[in-house]
């Protein structure tokens, strides 16, 4: 019943959406040069784009100074979107503001994703990762924090994640959007859960680490890897309890293989396996975990896009019950695609903190998150 609501409710915010944004373009033009927008008043950010064309190829005075440059097209116009200082290419410019079409909701029936036949080559520390984090997995290394309330226990909390991924070296292509090729990623991440009630009493932390080795090309990217996770029981906690030296040593050191595919630059849609080599502590080897992503692909915009995504867990831990994630809110990008995100959050399951992983909870909040 809640998928349905889900999905009912994804597919109204998709209508909702469009409708205030296809309305903002009937007014404001879909494409506004800068004269038009000087000869009409518009003010500077509701052009949209801002699209400053100068023949000459000078400044445009309308345009700010950070500008986005595109080379120059057949007829030897020189096309600037207004943005940050860099060079982009003109397929990068398509996306310089997300579809609010309906059409573009239906997966496969978005834009297309941006192709290079550039040269695959040798890189050090590059910028932008080819297999992202799961939007809607709060195991996953991020920056981020979410404040929900638990009704099965009726207690708030606030869940912390202070982390970060970057790649180490890459073989591949250059491009910012939609870079292709093979890549190894380092992560780590502290996973915190704090109560918001009282004292603010740490109740526990999760600590992860991993290498990833991910692979992108065409429609199509794979993960393959390690990550170990423990967990740790908070000091408050442990004093409430009556034995205060009762806590889960909760290790698992696994490797995981995961499958995506974008069929436009709107969707994901994934599989992940994992298998713990080692465990301690009631931790039990495998783990499966699927879901869906609507992130549209675009340029740094101050408007930014709506974002959904879905994720249901499959823990052995639990006899193979589902854990089942939902978010839905806003997002805003930067060039490389790090992507941060505000929106509604919610768990039906067994909980992300693995020192309560044999309880059911259900978790309804508000969240912040910054994904690398």
């Amino acid at each position: 019943m809640f998928r349905i609501l889900t999905f009912i409710f994804f597919l109204s915010f998709c209508t909702f959406s469009s409708a205030v944004f296809s309305a903002h373009e009937n007014m404001t033009g879909q494409y506004e040069t800068a004269e038009t927008c000087r000869a009409e008043e518009i003010p500077f950010p509701f052009c949209n784009p801002i699209i400053c064309t100068d023949p000459c190829m000078d400044s445009d005075s309308f345009c700010p100074d950070s500008t986005y440059n595109i080379p120059q097209d057949h007829s030897g116009r020189q096309t600037r979107i207004s943005g940050q200082n860099t060079d982009i290419t003109p397929q990068e410019a398509e996306f310089i503001s997300w579809d609010p079409s309906f059409r573009a909701c239906i997966p496969g029936l978005g834009r297309a994703l941006p192709r290079s036949d550039a040269a695959w080559r040798w890189q050090i520390f590059p910028t932008g990762i080819l297999f992202r984090s799961y939007f809607a997995s709060i195991t996953e290394s991020r920056m981020g924090v979410q404040f929900i309330h638990e009704s099965r226990q009726n207690i708030n909390y606030w869940d912390p994640t202070l982390g970060g991924r970057f790649g180490m070296v890459r073989y591949g292509n250059f491009e910012k959007l939609y870079p292709e090729g093979f890549q190894l990623d380092v992560e780590c991440a502290a996973l915190a859960r704090l109560t918001l009630d009282g004292d603010r009493e740490v109740w526990g932390t999760d600590y992860r680490f991993g290498c990833p080795l991910t692979f992108r090309y065409h429609h199509w990217e794979f993960k393959f890897g390690y990550y170990h996770i423990s967990s740790h029981r908070g000091d408050e906690l442990m004093v409430r309890q009556e034995n205060p030296r009762e806590r889960r040593n909760y290790v698992r050191d696994t490797l995981m293989l995961a499958a995506a595919y974008r069929p436009d630059a709107n969707w994901r849609f994934y599989f992940e396996m994992n298998y713990a080599v080692w465990t301690d502590e009631g931790a039990k080897p495998w783990q499966f975990e699927l879901g869906c992503e609507y992130s549209p692909m675009m340029l740094p915009s101050v408007k930014g896009s709506p974002f959904f995504a879905l994720h249901c867990r499959f823990s052995e831990d639990n006899d193979f019950g589902s854990t089942l994630t939902f978010q839905l809110g806003w997002q805003w990008k930067t060039l490389y695609q790090h992507t941060f995100r505000t929106g509604l959050y919610f768990l039906d399951g067994y909980p992300n903190q693995y020192q309560f992983y044999d309880r059911k909870e259900r978790q309804i909040g508000w969240g912040f998150w910054y994904d690398f």
